[in-house]
């Protein structure tokens, strides 16, 4: 009976540790299945990631050129470009970007031949406010539709890309106005009007461009503004553009101080040394530096009063995308665009040729390395934009404000009444009271 007893206790051990075994031997397998699984999902979840960071096809970008631009600076604008296309080319081995120069005017009229044929590039770099003029040509992508993050975009740049409710280009840099002077004449730019006055006075010839836009960099430095934030324009009111206007006659008979229409005797007067300053575009910029050399040539902010800065225009250059591009040619396009537009290209191509301000807010540049860029982001800090949805026929707009501005300027009207008269004409327009 004792040995039955062990014998039976032993038996009940053995088929214990068989279940135990097979129990480990499930659990194993049913772990086994589970982390294939997983993996199986894990990876298809990665092919998904490869597969929508796989980018091939070729890309084609149209950029306009800059009239004052010599070979040499065209072709350092070249070279710079070129050299982003190989970063972005060795991340996508698949894609080949083509990119072709040519004038502004040109650029314009042949992207709207080629993409009402049905061709065209997938890309075009210009001006913020050729929007109008493609927009309502029906040429160009709407971008609202795609997930785009725009926080690191100044929004003073973001807000000239809309147009009729609609985002229609991606900003790429900002231009602005500064004071350009030779260091060969000039040991300390003036910092205020008063300033710049007196140094007329005393002999530091001045040039500066005039009409409405070019000279309108003033107003804000008597406390006027162009529009609200309704869009409404109120240069009638408070009289900042009616004293800017004031100072500009008076100044523009003491010697030395030349208000002209002509862009480009001025800057051959500058670059030939026959003028001590003159009120530049920063896309001159190159040209000035080239001509005058480092050592020569010097940009400062300009200048203010009594703690009131200049307000410049602010024109942000930007991307365009094609209407009739397909998808795949869209989504190269955005990739290229988000890649041109980073911290890291935006601080080299903006290093090597200082005619831009970049876009990008986390971009900041070292005004001792940088000097000319610096004042240039700064004087940014200061600049007015005119938003494209303010109205739909900006270009009449500032043609019609030109011809009060020469009208005031010449003395056959008061400025009070030319501010009077464009707010009045541009506000009924719109059909505001």
């Amino acid at each position: 009976m004792g040995q039955f007893s062990t014998s039976l206790l032993t038996m009940r051990r053995n088929l214990y540790r068989l279940l135990e075994a097979k129990r480990g031997a499930v659990k194993a397998l049913l772990l086994s299945v589970f982390w294939l699984i997983a993996c199986s999902d894990l990876t298809g979840r990665q092919t998904d990631i490869d597969r929508q960071e796989t980018l091939r096809g070729q890309l084609v970008l149209w950029a306009r050129t800059d009239e004052l631009w010599t070979e040499s600076i065209l072709a350092r604008f070249k070279e710079e470009v070129g050299e982003v296309v190989v970063e972005f080319t060795d991340l996508y081995q698949d894609v080949e970007i083509v990119i072709e120069f040519m004038p502004g005017d040109q650029l314009l009229e042949e992207f709207i031949t080629q993409v009402n044929r049905g061709f065209g590039p997938d890309l075009v770099l210009t001006g913020a406010r050729n929007i109008l003029v493609l927009g309502q040509a029906g040429v160009l992508r709407d971008l609202s539709d795609h997930e785009i993050e725009f926080a690191s975009f100044r929004s003073e740049a973001f807000r000239q890309v809309h147009f009729e409710g609609k985002v229609y280009g991606w900003p790429m840099f900002l231009h602005t106005q500064a004071l350009c002077y030779n260091k060969a004449k000039v040991k300390t730019p003036p910092t205020t009007l008063t300033e710049l006055r007196l140094q007329a006075l005393a002999g530091y010839s001045v040039g500066m461009v005039s009409d409405f836009s070019q000279t309108f960099w003033g107003t804000q430095i008597f406390g006027g503004k162009l529009f609200d934030p309704q869009g409404r324009v109120v240069l009638d009111r408070d009289r900042g553009w009616a004293k800017w206007m004031e100072w500009l006659k008076a100044t523009k008979d003491d010697p030395n101080f030349i208000l002209s229409p002509d862009a480009p005797a001025l800057q051959e007067a500058f670059i030939e040394g026959r003028l001590a300053y003159i009120v530049c575009n920063s896309t001159w910029i190159p040209a000035f530096r080239q001509a005058l050399g480092n050592q020569q040539f010097g940009v400062a902010l300009l200048p203010g009063e009594a703690n009131q800065p200049a307000g410049p225009f602010l024109e942000p250059s930007v991307l365009l995308f094609n209407r009739v591009s397909n998808r795949n040619q869209t989504q190269l396009a955005l990739k290229f665009a988000n890649f041109l537009t980073n911290v890291a290209q935006q601080r080299e191509m903006v290093a090597d040729l200082p005619a831009f301000i970049p876009v990008n807010t986390q971009v900041q540049i070292d005004r001792r390395l940088f000097p000319i860029q610096g004042v240039l982001q700064k004087q940014s800090r200061t600049g007015v934009t005119t938003p494209l949805n303010t109205h739909h026929e900006i270009r009449d707009f500032y043609r019609y404000a030109d011809i009060l501005y020469q009208q005031v300027l010449a003395g056959e009207m008061s400025a009070d009444k030319a501010a009077d008269q464009l707010a009045k004409r541009f506000n009924t327009e719109l059909n505001e009271p």
